[in-house]
């Protein structure tokens, strides 16, 4: 093995256009391995890195987090995966040792190191520029680039049948909304669901929720293109911002059993909680601005039991979760086709944070031809 130039889309400067740059990637360490990226989805984190909206990684960085692709090379002591499996990868690497990880919460994992700050767990970036100056990995990823170096920890093996455009929106989208209800939120059979913001995550709540049983299950978008597709995947009403603002909790039943608030919208946000059921829960997946912050009624909480959680990528175990959803695709029980919009080379990687600014279509890929 030897070191590789990988050609990356390089954030230098918030707000400011990206560099498309050739950078250079480490050999693999132990317990690591090197991937060739087929596909990364176009997530509006990464877009609210870019654009100066969140601010919790280091510059310059390689950001994407949404990404499959196939394995190259592995570090001494890998035997989860081997060269030439196909991989999904999860933006948390669990370190597998701390009291989180070791209660099967490593997406919580009390390790700084492995948590997105754009370090790997030894402390390095694998990713110099021409000048030798190390460059961060988003997420602990760095899936805008040809190749990536990640923690075995933080890949799953998927069937071969399972396409790599398809794999990558397990790795953040999907397993974001479908574990907000099914590790977060522990949505029961016949519990009503109220999911605000159908994008990918919150249509990915959608389909988690009919997987469990649930009744109602609501869904709230601005968006009529993304309502309509609510309706067509598992929601038995759907609703607009003004449905919702002027929402009659008589019709249901005083409340929701659990609400998954997905849009990251600031007066949606500040509502959900008052339309929760006594003792139901709500779950915030989408992220506001970083300055923002929740102020809540205590006595709300106190004398109602309601319950409040934040949920980082669907609570992901990356080798549990991730290998099941695409055991679930392969059946034909999330209907994931539906938000693949488009597709893009990497030097197209503005493009396609225009296309999400504008609202355009669900998820955009960045795709790399198979050489």
């Amino acid at each position: 093995m030897s070191e590789l130039i990988t050609n990356a889309a390089v954030l230098r400067e918030a707000k400011k256009p990206l560099s498309f740059e050739e950078l250079t990637i480490d050999t693999p360490q132990a317990g690591e391995v090197r991937i060739k990226l087929r596909s990364c989805g176009v997530c509006h984190t990464d877009y609210s890195l870019a654009k100066g909206i969140l601010d919790h990684q280091p510059i310059p960085s390689v950001l994407g987090h949404e990404g499959s692709g196939v394995i190259i090379d592995v570090g001494p002591g890998v035997s989860n995966v081997k060269k030439g499996d196909h991989v999904v990868m999860a933006p948390i690497a669990p370190c597998g040792q701390c009291s989180r990880c070791l209660n099967q919460e490593g997406a919580y994992c009390e390790r700084e190191e492995v948590r997105g700050w754009g370090i790997l767990p030894d402390g390095r970036t694998p990713l110099k520029d021409k000048n030798g100056d190390g460059v961060a990995i988003g997420f602990n990823t760095g899936f805008y680039s040809d190749y990536s170096v990640v923690p075995s920890t933080a890949v799953a093996k998927i069937p071969k049948d399972v396409s790599f455009e398809i794999a990558s929106l397990l790795g953040c989208a999907v397993v974001s909304g479908y574990g907000a209800v099914v590790n977060t939120a522990a949505l029961q059979v016949g519990h009503s669901i109220l999911i605000v913001g159908l994008g990918g995550v919150g249509l990915s709540a959608v389909m988690a929720a009919k997987l469990r049983g649930a009744y109602p299950i609501i869904g709230v978008d601005t968006n009529n293109e993304r309502r309509e597709l609510g309706m067509e995947i598992g929601c038995d009403q759907v609703m607009s911002a003004e449905d919702f603002n002027n929402i009659n909790l008589s019709d249901f039943n005083g409340g929701f059993d659990s609400i998954i608030e997905a849009s990251g919208a600031v007066p949606a946000i500040e509502k959900c909680m008052s339309l929760l059921r006594r003792h139901g829960i709500c779950v915030y997946v989408g992220a506001a601005e970083s300055t923002y912050e929740l102020k809540i009624p205590h006595l709300e909480l106190v004398a109602t039991g309601k319950r409040l959680s934040g949920c980082l990528t669907g609570e992901v175990r990356p080798a549990v979760d991730l290998a099941n959803l695409a055991k679930l695709y392969s059946a034909g029980r999330l209907p994931l086709d539906i938000f693949i919009s488009n597709r893009r080379p990497l030097d197209e990687l503005e493009l396609a944070f225009d296309d999400l600014e504008k609202g355009i279509g669900l998820r955009t890929l960045i795709v790399w031809p198979e050489k």
